[in-house]
């Protein structure tokens, strides 16, 4: 069976966004970030590159959602003016060359990782269950009120990313023992 070669040029929608093609660029571990994980001079021309190759959709490398993730690192949860402005600069760029761009977001690790990663390095799951890569670490199921907890994280995450210019977010739920992961087991 042959395919439409030129159905690849031709515009589709996901849901009310219209992309200008179907040909997208996958999220990958770019690290290329500012202090406040929005993206650096390094992320924003690898990515407007792309749109001016001709990719319809870009699909950016995950920042976490929520502030007790890992205070090591930034989240959405602690993102501020800096953040929405940095992004701004890139998701506006991204648009003057036709393309749409999703941020990909993301809570953490679960069962992937022996720490926890979560509340004060509980090792948690969304059930009881042993660690992916070291089963002699048993991860807690999360309660209610945390399964709430990262739901609201995800919602006010979008909420930043749409504030940042980005055209949608994509949920980095599965591979490997990350938290969203074992919700879909």
């Amino acid at each position: 069976m042959k395919g439409d070669i030129n159905a690849l040029f031709q515009p589709m929608k996901i849901g009310t966004m219209e992309v200008k093609n179907r040909i997208a660029m996958a999220p990958m571990g770019l690290h290329s970030k500012n202090p406040d994980g929005s993206f650096n001079q390094d992320a924003i021309d690898l990515y407007v590159a792309r749109a001016k190759g001709g990719v319809g959709l870009i699909v950016t490398t995950g920042i976490a959602c929520q502030n007790k993730l890992d205070s090591m690192r930034a989240t959405l949860a602690t993102a501020g003016d800096s953040y929405i402005e940095s992004n701004k600069k890139l998701t506006d760029e991204v648009h003057k060359n036709g393309a749409k761009i999703v941020l990909q977001i993301a809570n953490g690790a679960g069962r992937n990782r022996k720490d926890g990663f979560f509340l004060d390095n509980d090792p948690i799951s969304s059930s009881e269950n042993p660690n992916v890569w070291h089963p002699e670490v048993m991860h807690r199921a999360l309660t209610t009120e945390e399964v709430q907890f990262l739901i609201q994280s995800y919602a006010d995450g979008a909420f930043v990313a749409k504030q940042a210019g980005f055209d949608g977010v994509e949920v980095h739920a599965l591979h490997e023992g990350y938290l969203m992961d074992q919700f879909s087991m």
